[in-house]
């Protein structure tokens, strides 16, 4: 003891023999954690789990991991993963920097009823030749999981996070270069994801299925195909809601997001831009399928906490494709989609538009078609739609119309007041077969003012301005579902009981 205290005082300390002393900035901080710490230095040898004497692999850390709730803590450096990471009891990994490289065939982390935190840590997979392998699954969670991932990042697995049956919290993810899908959940998970990026899969970004999510603040971009994907309906949940809170969704294949299913999903501070068509189908910004419902611009079951509006912008087709679904929006701006701004088929209903612009898009900037529903049109502009066809099942119709109402499946007027229908290349508002009640509309710049072959009851306040329609019973209109080739099969793949 007074030697000790000797040599302290010279600056010095004491190391057992064969110990290998920290170096700063190697370990991560562990503040806030309470139960037993292993620590991990990749190629260590004879460590007993002490920060002066850490254990060598992984592997080795999970068997010594024998009370639940223990931390790895493990030192920057790259982990080789050559076996599943498997849980059997609850688990912290806190890394600072670490790599794990993963083999071929392997997941990497198997989590059963149990939780999991990952911290600061990096799944990599090596890219190879030839075809890739289903079982390289980055974060694999099954049946009563609860995984909390904070900084993580998974690059080139085949899928990147997959939660069956599981919860899933993210603060800080990316998944990127993925083979199939990047995040999966499936069967009654819920995620709640907060600030995620997810880049470069060959299949979606995000899908869920049966399950329920909750995304703030994301980036999803540059996917083969959807952005995010949201089907079906939680076991015993009746009308659940999603919320997409400040999401990005960019470059994305086929649609930037899509709702099929009898749910909802509110999107609130959102951009879907620069959607691609894949092998000729989709290209849309929104797409919203039978039975689901979608919200944009304003949050009812979500909270808003959004510092900006939503965008559908230069997306390969339409910005919003409503195809037997529900869809109203607040707030929004609607530009330069080569193709119609919304489109209503398969008897959907456009619940409501208010505060809208809709710009620089071609063929049609709202439109419904024969047997749509159509609320309430308010503070609505349509500027700039340009002579473009329409390809529908019923033929291609060469149009230019601000707002396009065709014989709407409702007994009572469409409502449309305090709308601006300007420099539209056809008709400024066109109302076939439909009952129209129009209040304080104007507008000039577009060929015809308004075309009326129904009921339409104007007041003195409208003045939109045009010549006069050309004198035939109907106007050459679109009218039918438009033409949209099945794209290609998704990516699936089975493991551990579950196909997707």
């Amino acid at each position: 003891g007074r030697g000790r205290a000797r040599v302290a005082a010279l600056g010095y300390t004491c190391a057992a023999v064969g110990a290998v002393m920290p170096v700063a900035g190697e370990w991560p901080d562990l503040a806030g954690v309470t139960g037993p710490v292993l620590y991990v230095r990749a190629g260590a040898l004879d460590g007993d789990g002490t920060i002066a004497r850490p254990l060598g692999d992984l592997g080795t850390a999970l068997v010594r991991a024998k009370t639940p709730g223990t931390t790895l803590a493990l030192a920057r450096g790259t982990f080789s993963v050559a076996m599943p990471l498997r849980l059997r009891r609850d688990l912290a990994v806190i890394a600072r920097g670490a790599t794990l490289d993963v083999a071929r065939g392997t997941p990497a982390f198997l989590v059963g009823a149990h939780t999991l935190e990952l911290r600061g840590l990096t799944i990599r997979y090596a890219r190879t030749e030839g075809p890739e392998d289903p079982h390289n699954v980055g974060i694999d969670a099954d049946t009563g999981a609860r995984v909390t991932l904070r900084d993580v990042a998974v690059h080139g697995a085949f899928w990147g996070v997959r939660a069956r049956g599981a919860l899933l919290v993210a603060q800080g993810l990316t998944v990127a270069g993925c083979g199939a899908h990047g995040v999966i959940l499936d069967a009654s998970s819920v995620g709640e994801l907060d600030r995620v990026t997810v880049r470069e899969c060959g299949g979606s970004g995000l899908v869920t299925r049966d399950s329920r999510l909750r995304v703030s603040g994301a980036l999803i971009a540059d996917n083969r195909f959807d952005g995010v994907q949201i089907l079906g309906t939680p076991a015993g949940v009746t009308g659940a809601t999603d919320c997409l809170t400040d999401l990005a969704a960019l470059r994305n294949g086929a649609f930037a997001v899509s709702v099929e299913g009898p749910r909802g999903v509110e999107l609130v501070g959102v951009t879907l831009s620069a959607t691609r068509a894949v092998s000729g189908a989709g290209g849309d910004g929104l797409f919203i399928g039978s039975g689901a419902s979608a919200t944009l611009g304003r949050a009812r079951a979500c909270t808003e906490g959004h510092a900006r509006g939503s965008e559908v912008l230069g997306n390969h087709r339409a910005g919003v494709l409503v195809d037997g679904g529900r869809f109203e929006a607040y707030g929004a701006v609607l530009a330069s989609n080569r193709g119609p701004g919304v489109y209503v088929q398969g008897g959907g209903s456009l619940v409501a538009l208010g505060d809208v612009r809709v710009e620089d898009v071609g063929s049609l900037g709202v439109a419904t078609t024969t047997g749509a529903r159509l609320g309430r049109v308010d503070s609505v502009t349509i500027a700039g739609v340009r002579a473009a066809s329409v390809a529908t099942d019923r033929g291609a119709a060469r149009v230019g119309d601000g707002l396009s109402v065709v014989a709407p499946g409702q007994g009572s007027a469409v409502e449309v007041t305090d709308c601006t229908f300007e420099s539209n290349a056809r008709f400024g508002a066109v109302f076939v077969r439909a009952a129209a009640r129009v209040r304080g509309a104007s507008g000039a710049g577009n060929r015809y003012g308004l075309g009326a072959y129904g009921a339409l009851d104007l007041d003195s306040t409208v003045r939109v301005s045009g010549d006069a329609p050309p004198p035939r019973d109907e106007p050459e209109v679109a009218d039918g579902r438009v033409v949209n080739r099945s794209p290609p099969t998704r990516p699936t793949g089975c493991a551990r009981g579950g196909c997707f």
